[in-house]
């Protein structure tokens, strides 16, 4: 189990955890909530991603003359980057600065097309994607929103219940889970039942 699983509110970018994951689909586009916010203050994390997704957007291009759900059906074998797949970019910081913030973002795919919501199978594939990739990467500490609850329609108690469920399962050194306000209580309740097993 992750050994410092830390409940949080407030914004995600005010993390010191050494990296932060950012929520995205599979088509390259940054468009609403934290994604967009990352496309603002990164945008170097923004075009590393949209490369990454370039031959989806293509495929996509191709039928476009197709509803979207028949569209979707049709080239989701042939996708390049898939839901639970992720792009890892580190960011530059001004070294000149005391900077103690996050070094690096995780673009996490919670959803295949962005007018379409995630599920919670994927969320579960991401955290396991993140766990792949953790044992390769060695990072010591990642901050985390709720996967797909925002812009991705899942409802956040249950995606807070996935998410600790599956970080139960990680061996990474310290972890924030960013929730609203709102919701704090509850994940923090959620967090010491799945401690106790």
């Amino acid at each position: 189990m992750s050994k410092d699983i830390t409940i949080c509110t407030g914004s995600i970018f005010d993390t010191t955890c050494l990296y932060m994951v950012n929520t995205v689909n599979v088509f390259g586009v940054m468009g609403k909530g934290l994604a967009l916010e990352v496309k603002k203050r990164h945008p170097d994390v923004f075009k590393h991603y949209y490369r990454k997704c370039s031959i989806n957007r293509n495929l996509l291009h191709d039928n476009k003359k197709l509803p979207l759900d028949k569209a979707l059906r049709k080239i989701n074998k042939k996708l390049y980057f898939t839901a639970g797949d992720m792009v890892v970019r580190d960011i530059k910081r001004d070294r000149t600065k005391n900077y103690k913030g996050y070094v690096g973002v995780i673009s996490l795919a919670t959803k295949g097309h962005w007018a379409r919501p995630s599920t919670y199978p994927i969320i579960r594939t991401c955290m396991k994607s993140i766990g792949t990739s953790y044992s390769e990467q060695v990072w010591t500490s990642i901050a985390f929103p709720l996967l797909g609850a925002s812009n991705g329609g899942l409802d956040p108690l249950k995606v807070i219940r996935v998410m600790l469920e599956e970080l139960r399962t990680l061996n990474i050194p310290r972890v924030e889970v960013y929730v609203p306000a709102e919701l704090e209580v509850k994940a923090n309740k959620l967090l010491k039942q799945i401690i106790k097993g």
